[in-house]
């Protein structure tokens, strides 16, 4: 269980919301050998981008995140149960790299991934992790209302 939550989940976007669902189901899967978990996530995907949106290409972005974030970690990772309302310090430094890396940023990611895995895994966790913000800023993008969800800032002043 994560030392420190620094906001709840219904504080956030909803499709930050998802992204830390996602988060902490792909984690549980790995920790505990669910595959329903992985299914939960492309349930989660589909239901935010809807059922013709196709959500093939972020999900497997995603997974490549996720699978270097795995082979890397630097110490071990905290995440909140599926459906905890907390957000750990974790959970949210995940949304803060990839709104960065989505808004093309440099620096910050750079940070952010070395926090969280070993040195080898930095160059392939920001690869993926641009990949990813690609899909997920085209598919969010798409979405009414949902134009300013990298804007500068919105994940680094969460309350």
């Amino acid at each position: 269980m994560p030392e420190r939550p620094v906001c709840r989940l219904d504080e956030l976007e909803p499709t930050d919301a998802v992204l830390v669902s996602a988060f902490r189901h792909w984690a549980v899967g790995v920790s505990q050998w669910r595959t329903e978990a992985w299914v939960e996530v492309w349930a989660a995907f589909r239901q935010l981008l809807g059922p013709d949106r196709g959500p093939a290409d972020t999900l497997r972005s995603f997974d490549a995140v996720m699978q270097v974030i795995g082979r890397h970690a630097r110490r071990e990772i905290q995440f909140h149960g599926p459906h905890c309302p907390c957000v750990d310090a974790d959970e949210l430094d995940f949304l803060r790299l990839v709104h960065a890396l989505g808004r093309g940023e440099e620096r910050a990611p750079r940070r952010i991934a070395a926090a969280f895995v070993r040195p080898q895994g930095v160059d392939g966790l920001l690869a993926n992790g641009r990949r990813f913000a690609r899909h997920w800023r085209e598919l969010v993008s798409a979405r009414p209302g949902s134009d300013a969800w990298m804007a500068p800032g919105l994940a680094d002043t969460v309350h």
